[in-house]
């Protein structure tokens, strides 16, 4: 041992194990010393050799020291080894990844070879077909060449002259064909003009009918407009009114004036209720005639109108008007000969066109009294003549020209003018006297709308031109003090009386004797559901019997339903979902109709039960739709896709109502009181509110609804297609007989006892008559609905397809398991229906197993089998 017995040396025997077997030598993948390993066995022999060099230095210190710089100089030379590797080993690398990226272009440039060698052999292939190909054009063009040269020796051997004769003969055929088609031509060009001439003749003659057609049309509306009226009545306005006022009244409202408007001028007040007859005499219809690109021009025409009115008073000797649109309206009288009596017949009495004849016509009445004026025209027409010549009556023509603007346009640019409340602005346009008067109405507090339908001369926008009829103004004004709050009263209603031509009053007669009529028969057949319901004591009218806890809904509809309907509030069917529960757990009473105590009944009607029904059946198909436009559950509904009524109508209140816990109540009492009206009106004959309890029930699938409007709308079109091809037009009208059968045509399984009903609905639409106007039928009113024939059809669809769905429910269960396939409820439908079709088999089997079971089942179909085996549900 070295240095002694202590114990610190170092031993060459024993467990110690020195020198080259005790360097762990580790390389990596290049077959390098690993850097890591040779780092780390250097620390370890730098703290040996530090504990050796101290115990050496303990002996001698000289000795010691020099251990230490020996050793440090050997781990000098290790790092410098360790360095020239990692330099050694990049260089490597760097030529690894050299030679790497030349081996990647070699492979590129031998990929890129290869596809050009196979472009090469394609092109090479497809110029080979193509010399092929012209090979094969060459020999069969060198074998037409021979077979050309065949024919043309064949040709030398034989005589020209022959050839030249048979020449000379085809050119004189030619010649004499050539002559005889332009013959022809000259022929077809005569009859070209003059079938081009007949069919001008032929649209002149189209459009003059069509003239006709249309001046028939515009006269029979003229002679409805005209039809007598009935005489007016003792009470206000014509107990008030003089002769000639009632005349000017009645004239006024056959001419187009509004009642409203007419109530308005008789009491004098604007549309906001302004008081205008302190300005009525001096500002109605003055600025009528204003042009706004001539200012101060309105002036000089109120002066010339007043002055014809004052020449015109002098020569009749009558007093004539100072101001205004009194003036105006004499000058209009004496010009256009404007009747202020009653009449039978149209007569036209505009700013442009008089009501004597021709509009140019001069005047030729004298004397006073009655007479004609006659024109260029055709026409001729009742008037006040008071003329004795022609000059008068052309002055006064000639300067009664047409308005520069509409009314409409007048009474936007004198709105606009008074919008600046600038008396400057006014006087550019209106006399001194018109523009005291108009700040006069706005400091008495007239607002803009007043006072420009006053100077216009209307008493509403578009409305009639009132100074026409000035005298009226006002004339009821001593009789009635508040006339705003009367407008719309009685006598509003008794002007439009007078106004309303015996034509349309007969409709309404004849609209309201119908109405009276459906009311009756529906009242009738009300009482037959009724009686029928009272007989069949198990079961509730239109709505399904309590299916035992099957089906939620259907007993939460029949415990609504057996509740009296005159009571002020509905006993609630549950709360939550604890006591809604079954035996099961799973709750009898939808989310929709749980509500905590009574509910209130509104009461109600059929009108408005069935008004709401299609809204909620709008707004589902609206979702509907929305579900399918964006794929999925992103309706406007928060219900899910495919949700049943309830579901749905839960969504669409909460939607409408909100979903905080005030709302709930208001929820659950708008449910209760829809589906207690529906069940109510649907038992006795409603089949739209019958429909939507049935369908809340999940007796019938939600789609019914738009179904049996598209039954309708094709019966409809069945019965015009019918009438036209029979009357060579649709004419509207039918035999009772040919109506069944045409029902019977669309629908040919109906019973007997079905047709019965049909025909005894018929009868009861239309009692007294073999023909009936079938499109009256499906006219709705909202009062009375739709006809007692239109219901009985409709009710007669629903109630036939929950048959149909029952039938096939009963087969089902005969056959029922644990799981159900497409097998079993095809073998259902054939047994329960043996008439349907393959296709009417696969929309069934669509809507319960998906598209791809139906598609199975009718390709089974086409290769002769039975139908599709598998999917389960």
């Amino acid at each position: 041992g070295v240095g002694g017995g202590g114990g610190g040396g170092c031993s060459t025997g024993g467990g110690g194990v020195c020198g080259d077997p005790s360097v762990l030598l580790h390389r990596d993948s290049s077959g390098f010393l690993s850097r890591q390993v040779v780092r780390h066995q250097e620390l370890l022999f730098t703290r040996c050799m530090q504990e050796l060099c101290s115990q050496v230095g303990a002996g001698c210190v000289e000795r010691g020291f020099l251990m230490q710089q020996l050793w440090g100089a050997a781990c000098g030379l290790l790092r410098a080894a360790v360095a020239d590797r990692d330099a050694a080993w990049q260089v490597a690398l760097d030529a690894c990844a050299k030679e790497r990226s030349a081996e990647g272009r070699l492979n590129g440039s031998t990929e890129q070879l290869r596809r050009e060698v196979a472009e090469l052999s394609r092109l090479n292939d497809s110029l080979t077909r193509k010399l092929m190909a012209r090979q094969g054009e060459l020999d069969a063009r060198n074998s037409r060449v021979a077979e050309l040269e065949g024919q043309i020796g064949c040709l030398e051997g034989r005589r020209p002259q022959e050839l030249r004769a048979q020449l000379a003969e085809a050119e004189a055929a030619l010649a004499a064909a050539e002559k005889s088609i332009s013959q022809l031509s000259g022929k077809l060009a005569v009859a070209n003009s003059e079938s081009a001439a007949k069919e001008r003749e032929l649209q002149h003659a189209d459009s003059r009918v069509h003239e006709v057609r249309s001046d028939a049309a515009a006269a029979l509306a003229a002679a409805a407009a005209r039809t007598p009226r009935p005489s007016q009545s003792g009470d206000l306005p014509w107990d008030v009114l003089s002769s000639d006022q009632r005349a000017t009244v009645v004239r006024a409202l056959r001419d187009g004036c509004s009642p409203e408007d007419m109530h308005r001028l008789l009491v004098g007040v604007s549309p906001s209720g302004f008081d205008l007859m302190p300005w009525f005499e001096q500002l109605a219809g003055s600025c009528r005639y204003l042009d706004p690109t001539r200012p101060g021009a309105l002036a000089a025409h109120l002066a010339e109108v007043e002055a014809d009115a004052h020449a015109h008073a002098d020569f009749s000797e009558s007093p004539a008007p100072a101001h205004g649109g009194e003036a105006l309206l004499m000058v209009q009288k004496s010009v256009l000969r404007i009747d202020s009596s009653p009449r039978l017949l149209p007569q036209k009495s505009t700013l442009m066109r008089g009501g004597s004849g021709h509009p140019d016509s001069p005047d030729r009445g004298h004397g006073h009294g009655h007479g004609h004026g006659h024109g260029h025209g055709h026409g001729h027409g009742h008037g006040h003549s008071h003329g004795h010549g022609h000059g008068h009556g052309h002055a006064r023509r000639a300067r009664m020209k047409e308005p520069p603007l509409s009314a409409r346009e007048l009474h936007a640019f004198l709105r606009e003018l008074l919008a600046q409340d600038s008396v400057p602005a006014l006087q550019q346009y209106l006399p001194a006297a018109h523009t005291t008067a108009v700040m006069g109405m706005r400091n008495r507090g007239a607002d803009a709308e007043s006072v420009v339908c006053l100077l216009v001369g209307v008493m509403s926008l578009d409305g009639y031109e009132v100074w026409r009829c000035a005298k009226l103004a006002g004339a009821l004004s001593a009789c009635v003090r508040d006339g705003v709050s009367e407008i719309g009263g009685p006598i509003t209603r008794a002007l439009a009386v007078a106004c309303t031509p015996t034509a349309a009053r007969v409709q309404d007669l004849r609209k309201a004797q119908l109405v009276s009529r459906r009311r009756a028969a529906k009242a009738a057949r009300a009482v037959e559901l009724a009686a029928a319901a009272a007989a069949a004591a198990a079961a509730a009218a239109s709505v399904s019997v309590a299916s035992g806890g099957k089906r939620p809904a259907a007993d939460a509809v029949a415990a609504l339903l057996s509740q009296p309907r005159n009571t002020d509030h509905f006993t609630s069917l549950g709360a939550d979902d604890a006591d809604s529960a079954g035996g099961g757990g799973v709750p009898s009473v939808p989310s929709v109709l749980r509500a905590p105590g009574k509910v209130r009944n509104c009461r109600l009607d059929a009108a408005t039960a069935r008004k709401d029904v299609r809204a909620i059946w709008a707004a589902m198909a609206d979702a509907a739709g929305a579900a399918v436009v964006g794929g999925g559950g992103s309706g406007s509904s928060s219900a899910p896709p495919h949700a049943t009524l309830p579901e749905f109508l839960e969504a669409h209140f909460t939607r409408k109502y909100g979903r905080t816990a005030a709302s709930r109540g208001v929820i659950a009492e708008a449910a209760y009181n829809l589906l207690a009206a529906a069940g109510a009106y649907g038992a006795l004959g409603d089949p739209e509110l019958s429909l939507f309890v049935r369908a809340f029930a999940t007796d019938v699938e939600v789609t019914m609804a738009e179904e049996m409007e598209r039954m309708c709308q094709m019966l409809l079109e069945a019965l015009s297609q019918h009438d036209a091809h029979v009357n060579g037009r649709i004419s509207g009208w039918m035999e009772k007989s040919a109506l069944i059968d045409q029902v019977l045509m669309l629908h040919p399984h109906k019973s007997d006892a079905a047709i019965a009903d049909l025909r005894a609905a018929l009868d009861a639409d239309e009692p007294s008559a073999a023909l009936c106007k079938y499109m009256a039928l499906f006219d709705e009113y909202d009062d009375c609905g739709q006809s007692v024939f239109s219901d009985v059809l409709r009710q007669q669809f629903v109630d036939e397809r929950v048959r149909a769905l029952q039938a096939t429910e009963d087969a089902l269960v005969e056959g029922a398991s644990a799981e159900v396939s497409a097998t079993h409820v095809l073998s259902a439908v054939r047994r329960a229906h043996p008439d349907l079709g393959a296709d009417v088999q696969a929309a069934m089997l669509a809507r319960v197993f998906g598209p791809d079971a139906a598609a199975a089942h009718m390709a089974a179909v086409a290769a002769g089998g039975k139908g599709v085996k598998g999917a389960k549900a």
